[in-house]
């Protein structure tokens, strides 16, 4: 249940930020995670409540609370939720309340003048709440704010342990970083022996001086694999200290610890996946850390032995030696263009484990060259490859935006080199091009194999190509629909990519 409402408001989080409002998360510690209910109704609602308490506030707060509700009647293996979204936003006259769920209905004329009034959200709301079993209602003060609530009913899923096995199987033997500092309310131990019980290899040290470095050499200077592919922090203050660490800097992290209100802007920007309350049952912190583990498909390393084809979309001359250096530097092999136009002819020739794509570049942009080379992939029914945005500005939202152009990730300049290493390394990685590749070249339309595309540098990749297992997303299912759309399907934090999608099992 956390995954599918911190996916459903990481969405949201970058209308927020463009409003400067806090968009802020808690959970009651007493609330389950492991349910059998629809993601998909309850996805939806989020995204309307909180939608609307985003556009009708200008100043302070968004806020969404879950709590458990005593106003249904649960049989013994039922539960009821109460979600509370509450703003400080224009508030609704009195003598409109009952009206405001109504089909068609507005308060004000002069609000959907101003904000655009809010269609048919609130009623489609409504009708959701009810197929689900709950009920709806508002409190508001006007000129200070409204408080949207809404219950619904699920039923308890089974919390054995043997739910959540064969997802995790894929990352057993992960190495999991836990930093205790004591604000777990006293269940360190107890995460620590579930950690191995989902077979998870636990490190547990009081603060960050104690943590090792995350990679360790032998005397031959080969890896011995020692890495971290998860960082658990039991506070935001602990996260945002590791994040001044290179070495920590692009390590998923989970967020464990007791009641908390969550900014999303700061879960955002510290890449925290997943925010977990304790005490917390095994099948609970399995799914918090499932997200943080599908982040990170393979443990990372520095294994520079790993070569890439890499192609460099970049304008600036400068910039294009400081990337060539780094990256020829590390093995691997890079192919060098001034423009998006340029890049899109490449990739038609072969294809490349990572793209670098600049942003703003004569000719064609960064992100009308990313469209026309997803456009071109799915034409020909090609795997993604990943693209890094190059951005001069690291501002607020940025990632957001390139990840809506269809981007995988994003680096800003000046390029540093562990910065820029580790990225491709996670993205590469991420895109399957470390799992089955394909020794055969793409052939062009006279039937010869390309083995470089040189530039006007007379740069040029190595002449691998690697083909890439795609990644399948799968569309949500209209809200409301035929009967058999209304089955319960098992909610869980299943998947909290940046774009907040939900993959249901």
């Amino acid at each position: 249940m956390r995954g599918t409402v911190f996916n459903a408001l990481k969405t949201l989080a970058v209308k927020a930020n463009e409003k400067f409002l806090s968009l802020a998360y808690q959970v009651d510690s007493s609330v389950p995670d492991y349910v059998t209910g629809d993601p998909f109704r309850l996805r939806q609602i989020i995204l309307n409540l909180v939608g609307n308490a985003i556009k009708f506030t200008e100043h302070g707060e968004v806020k969404l609370t879950i709590s458990k509700s005593d106003r249904e009647e649960c049989k013994d293996n039922e539960y009821a939720f109460e979600f509370s979204v509450s703003d400080t936003g224009i508030g609704i006259e009195e003598d409109k309340l009952d009206l405001i769920f109504d089909t068609f209905q507005q308060a004000d004329g002069s609000t959907t003048r101003k904000f655009g009034g809010t269609g048919l959200g609130l009623s489609i709301s409504k009708r959701l709440v009810n197929l689900m079993g709950g009920d709806v209602w508002v409190t508001s003060e006007y000129g200070l704010g409204s408080s949207f609530h809404f219950t619904c009913v699920v039923e308890l899923a089974d919390q054995s342990i043997r739910m959540i096995s064969a997802s995790l199987l894929p990352y057993k033997n992960h190495r999991v970083l836990f930093i205790d500092k004591g604000q777990t309310g006293g269940h360190a131990e107890e995460i620590t022996e579930m950690l191995k019980q989902l077979d998870l290899e636990p490190l547990v040290v009081k603060d960050e001086s104690q943590v090792p470095p995350p990679e360790i050499q032998d005397p031959t200077g080969k890896d011995s694999g020692h890495a971290y592919d998860v960082i658990i922090v039991d506070s935001v203050d602990t996260a945002q200290n590791l994040r001044t660490y290179d070495e920590f800097k692009y390590i998923p992290i989970v967020l464990l610890c007791p009641v908390v209100s969550v900014s999303l802007k700061s879960a955002l920007d510290l890449g925290i996946t997943s925010y977990m309350t304790t005490p917390c049952q095994p099948i609970d912190l399995g799914n918090g850390m499932l997200p943080a583990l599908e982040g990170r498909s393979t443990p990372i390393t520095t294994d520079h032995t790993r070569s890439f084809d890499i192609l460099l979309a970049e304008d600036n001359d400068v910039n294009q030696r400081v990337a060539v250096k780094i990256l020829e530097k590390c093995n691997h092999g890079v192919t060098v263009v001034s423009n998006g136009l340029q890049a899109v002819e490449a990739v038609k020739k072969r294809r490349y484990d990572v793209i670098l794509m600049d942003v703003q570049m004569p000719v064609m942009g960064g992100f009308e060259a990313t469209g026309k080379i997803r456009e071109y992939e799915k034409s020909n029914g090609l795997s993604r490859t990943p693209i890094i945005a190059l951005t001069a500005h690291a501002m607020l939202g940025d990632r957001e935006k390139c990840i809506q152009a269809q981007m995988d990730e994003y680096l800003a300049k000046p390029l540093k080199q562990n910065q820029m290493i580790q990225t491709i390394l996670k993205c590469a990685t991420l895109g399957g091009s470390l799992l089955e590749k394909s020794k055969e070249p793409r052939m062009s339309s006279s039937g010869e194999p390309h083995h470089h595309v040189p530039n006007s540098n007379g740069l040029k990749s190595s002449d691998t190509k690697h083909q890439r297992p795609g990644m399948d997303g799968r569309a949500l299912t209209a809200a409301g629909g035929h009967k058999s759309n209304q089955k319960s399907d098992l909610v869980s934090s299943r998947r909290t990519c940046m774009t907040g999608s939900w993959t249901k099992d």
